[in-house]
């Protein structure tokens, strides 16, 4: 990221350390905007090595989903 403007939004990061060198990207509402711990609400990850939908899309579920309920982080 230190060689992009890209923008960071709704991010989880769990357990990193640093959370994040952003260098010159901009970003809101990412979990390191936010602060805290993070626990997950689902690690299974048969929601996305599982059967799909009829129009291929992944199920949804908790996986990798904050325990909180915060929307951050990708949605499947």
């Amino acid at each position: 990221m230190c060689r992009s403007a890209s923008p960071l939004n709704r991010n989880l990061a769990v357990g990193n350390a640093p959370d994040v060198s952003p260098g010159s990207s901009t970003g809101t509402d990412n979990s390191w905007d936010l602060g805290g711990d993070w626990p997950l609400a689902g690690t299974d990850p048969s929601a996305v090595t599982g059967p799909r939908a009829a129009d291929g899309s992944v199920p949804a579920s908790d996986f990798l989903r904050p325990a909180s309920g915060v929307d951050v982080g990708a949605r499947l």
